[in-house]
């Protein structure tokens, strides 16, 4: 049997017990928390599911901070169409095209499938920068005085950007100094290398507590659009070949994306949806809105059988499907009622 969480693996991941938490990579929770030992058994169920081949590319991918949510939404499609009944194979060369999309359903009565499970993620500006805080959070954290800070740039007008090269341990140190001061307290401010701290209230920690700069993510049906036609585009051709059905699942990781923003974005129509942190602090989002002309995009033409959403990613999977009304082999599957959810 192949596994993912190996003893070796968790070993290597018990190596951070003694090391600051922004040194952890993100899987290291998932691998020793006695809470996800639910979720760490499905996973290994649904890899043992899988080809010997697939197996080969799940194992590595399962293991490393920048493969696992995607992969663990590959699986839960995959777990999905097992308990209905179906055939699924993780990547595999399709004929006669060379492609290699997410999941191949093979047919029997039925045309067969291919489902491409389309991770949205919040702006790669936005995840980078919370990646970038992290270190001076953390380190904030230790300072052993209850109170809330809010950090935004020393000079007005100008971004704010993560401290790199070092400097979040030097600001730490000088935040320190200035926390523990008798004279600290709810409206005080510092200026530090170019930031400015300003201490907003008391917290019910033993730790100081920097505000999250940013979070949360958006999504419109521009967006949508866009990355289901490049999956269409890419698919499409093989799918019509092949005359095999086409869908595009998309798992949102951050963002808020639901069935009625996909069905909004099939019939033309723009909308826009955003998450935020309550606890934010400075700009929260920018974002420039495409319009877009009221009718159906060329994306959801013909060989598109099917879009859905994935809306539990986990030892339950589920999926809400739209079958697109102009499909020339429309979606589909028995037997799947309690996992996934139709609507025209």
């Amino acid at each position: 049997m192949v596994r993912v969480f190996t003893d070796e693996f968790v070993a290597g991941m018990a190596r951070f017990d003694d090391k600051p938490g922004w040194f952890a990579p993100g899987v290291r929770f998932l691998a020793l928390s006695p809470d996800r030992a639910e979720i760490r058994a499905w996973i290994e169920d649904q890899v043992e599911a899988c080809e010997e081949d697939a197996r080969a590319k799940l194992v590595p991918r399962l293991q490393s901070d920048r493969h696992l949510i995607t992969t663990m939404h590959e699986l839960a499609v995959l777990d999905v169409l097992r308990q209905a009944g179906l055939s699924p194979h993780y990547e595999v060369v399709l004929p006669a095209t060379g492609l290699t999309p997410d999941i191949w359903v093979e047919g029997n009565a039925e045309p067969a499938s291919i489902i491409e499970v389309w991770t949205r993620r919040p702006p790669d500006e936005v995840r980078d920068e919370a990646q970038g805080w992290k270190e001076l959070r953390g380190r904030v954290s230790w300072i052993p005085a209850s109170l809330a800070l809010r950090v935004e740039s020393a000079t007005p007008g100008q971004g704010l950007r993560p401290p790199a090269g070092g400097r979040a341990k030097a600001i730490a140190t000088k935040l320190q100094a200035w926390l523990l001061r008798m004279t600290t307290g709810p409206g005080s401010v510092l200026d530090i290398d170019g930031y400015r701290f300003y201490v907003v209230g008391q917290v019910a920690t033993l730790g100081a507590f920097l505000l999250p700069i940013r979070s949360g993510g958006w999504v419109g049906t521009e967006d949508l659009i866009t990355g289901i036609a490049e999956k269409v585009s890419r698919y499409g051709p093989a799918a019509a070949q092949l005359g095999a059905r086409l869908a595009v699942v998309v798992a949102p990781d951050g963002v808020p994306v639901d069935l009625e923003l996909l069905r909004l974005g099939m019939w033309g129509q723009q909308s826009f949806a955003a998450t935020f942190n309550i606890m934010d602090s400075g700009l929260i989002a920018g974002h420039t809105i495409k319009l877009k002309r009221d009718d159906a995009p060329s994306a959801f033409g013909p060989v598109l059988s099917g879009i859905g959403v994935l809306t539990a990613p986990g030892p339950q999977p589920r999926l809400e499907f739209i079958r697109c009304p102009a499909a020339d082999r429309p979606l589909a599957w028995p037997d799947t009622e309690s996992m996934v959810t139709w609507s025209e």
